[in-house]
């Protein structure tokens, strides 16, 4: 019995340890600064149509949002922006292609923690109502065969 003891004690004096060296603040909420001026991302992300509802991927390299602009398949389409790193100017936007977007509303794009997962809004048919929640999923391959349509990261 001792000797478990013995280990009990220790196994707690390490997480007490553990707990001591993170700092008293480690729980705690962080804490930011003010927000900075706004900065319009510029006439590759904008256009004269409505852009709205942007969601940056985990990695900040690709940059999804809704637009109305025209090369679309419906009213609001979904659309993704991609750029070498999180330095580099983002690249043209490229519609999402008719697996996501339709003759209808897309709109209001959110990634799953791990990007394998696109859920968005829209009153496609087949819906319950105005507007449904949907979503796509895609499976991590190689760059080689990567789908064009839903770009990685």
């Amino acid at each position: 019995m001792g000797h478990a003891y013995q280990k009990l004690a220790l196994a707690l004096i390490a997480f007490a340890s553990t707990l001591w060296a993170a700092g008293p603040d480690s729980g705690a909420a962080q804490r930011y600064s003010d927000w900075s001026e706004a900065a319009n991302l510029g006439p590759t992300i904008n256009s004269p149509f409505t852009d709205f509802t942007p969601e940056i991927s985990k990695n900040g390299l690709s940059l999804y949002f809704s637009s109305g602009r025209p090369g679309g398949f419906g009213l609001n389409d979904l659309w993704v922006s991609q750029r070498a790193g999180v330095d580099a100017e983002w690249g043209p936007p490229m519609n999402l292609g008719f697996l996501i977007n339709s003759g209808a509303n897309e709109a209001a794009p959110h990634l799953s923690r791990d990007g394998h997962y696109l859920f968005f809004t829209s009153n496609r048919p087949g819906g319950l109502g105005s507007n449904d929640l949907w979503v796509s999923r895609r499976v991590q391959s190689s760059a080689a065969t990567a789908c064009s349509a839903v770009p990685r990261g």
